[in-house]
């Protein structure tokens, strides 16, 4: 080689070191301004991936973890999406009030989880394929426990997703046990998830959805037999995370319970009812109403349509809520604005009657329906009045100003008494 060549041929090397150099230098300081962030969440991504069914996400990952999830253009912009996979938490309120330790009640928390197959293939999608995680106010996720539980079905259902369609799973529960505070849901399988120990505070929940693809043996629902499904797509995803304040009531009397900023009041004038005849026609009038009374700094609206009643009887069992008919959700109903400092009444007038030899307690709905408790006998019983927003907004006139009201309440429990003519 003349020594002409060698002299260019070092050049162009030197040149190819230089732009490589170059490039190099380029991606360090373009890696350097990348806000951390998005590494973090990057990072998260592939970790999520490795997370077994049963076990919740690393809590050092933090709530970054699901970097490279899309947020689907929505209203509530709470849709999340990820390889064909979206998932959407929504819940109707976030103010969980805790429940009486010494009374068989609990606080529902009725989230909806929707998982929505867009991709070509079929996934699994049931409870033991969600994995729940509860971040509490210092940023650190919960220690997430499972336990057998006896009354539920320990088979492993198919919970197929087609594609173009979703599925829906629905509510936990904050209760008591074993003197622990815990929330708690279905976990599939036969057994229920749990955190344990909450206090009063902020905490922020979350779904993490795994499911393997391939082949998989399960039992269908629809012919009651088990089946073996083939070529299934694995599924992964996670919802956002939304807020959730559990806050102790506090009593300002023995009618009224104070949660939030917002009182609730029982009123029932009468104490003891007589049982009327079992007569065609033949009742008891029983006056009830609620009073919410506005104390934070903040106009909201409530809805009657949200308000129930509760009943135990003298064992502390839960009566059972039943009802029939239905009629219109939107007749008759409004959302009264109630500004700092104001209240609003919703009278619930009832009364006891009986049908078919059984003694009941029912009302009539606005909306045509009529619910109603049955198989009453002298004694005595305690009663209170609830309010639970997980009816859909859609019963509001439209176009209203001020803030709907997202809390779970009700009023104390109150005693009276049915007593025989």
């Amino acid at each position: 080689m003349s020594h002409f060549k060698k002299a260019e041929l070092i050049h162009v090397m030197k040149n190819c070191y230089l732009f490589l150099l170059v490039l190099i230098l380029s991606g360090l300081v373009a890696l350097s301004h990348v806000p951390r962030e998005v590494i973090a969440m990057k990072e998260g991504v592939m970790a999520l991936s490795h997370v077994s069914r049963g076990s919740t996400a690393p809590s050092h990952l933090g709530i970054t973890r699901v970097a490279e999830l899309k947020s689907v253009d929505s209203p509530d912009n709470k849709t999340v999406e990820q390889e064909g996979i979206s998932m959407k938490i929504s819940v109707p309120y976030f103010v969980l009030p805790i429940p009486e330790k010494k009374l068989d009640i609990s606080s529902p928390l009725s989230f909806v989880v929707s998982i929505a197959n867009n991709t070509q293939n079929f996934i699994r999608a049931d409870n033991d394929t969600l994995i729940p995680e509860l971040v509490g106010q210092d940023g650190r996720s919960l220690p997430l426990q499972k336990a057998r539980d006896r009354q539920s079905n320990t088979r492993s259902l198919c919970g197929l997703v087609e594609p173009g369609t979703r599925k829906l799973f629905r509510s936990g529960v904050l209760t008591w046990n074993n003197n622990k505070l815990q929330l708690k849901g279905d976990a599939g399988l036969g057994y229920f998830w749990y955190f344990d120990e909450l206090k009063p505070g902020e905490y922020q929940l979350r779904f993490i959805y795994d499911s393997p693809g391939g082949k998989v043996s399960c039992y269908d629902e629809e012919t009651q037999k088990p089946m073996t499904v083939k070529g299934l797509r694995r599924g992964q995803g996670a919802t956002n995370f939304i807020p959730i304040r559990v806050v102790q009531p506090v009593s300002i009397n023995s009618n009224t319970v104070e949660l939030d900023g917002i009182r609730f009041e029982i009123f029932m004038p009468e104490r003891v009812f007589i049982i009327p005849s079992n007569k065609p026609n033949a009742t008891t009038p029983v006056k009830l109403a609620l009073r919410i009374t506005n104390k934070t700094a903040t106009s909201f609206r409530f809805q009657q349509l949200n308000t129930m009643l509760q009943i135990l009887e003298q064992g502390g069992k839960k009566l059972r809520l039943k009802g029939r008919g239905g009629g219109n959700l939107l007749a008759g109903y409004n959302c009264p604005l109630v500004e700092p400092g104001e209240n609003v009444t919703f009278s619930l007038d009832a009364k006891l009657f009986w049908e078919n030899n059984l003694l009941l307690l029912g009302r009539s709905e606005r909306s045509g329906g009529f619910i109603y408790f049955d198989e009453f006998k002298p004694g005595k019983y305690q009663i209170r009045i609830g309010y639970n927003p997980g009816v859909s907004e859609v019963s509001c006139t439209q176009n209203l100003s001020g803030d709907t009201w997202k809390g779970l309440g009700a009023t104390p429990f109150v005693e009276f008494n049915l007593v025989e003519n």
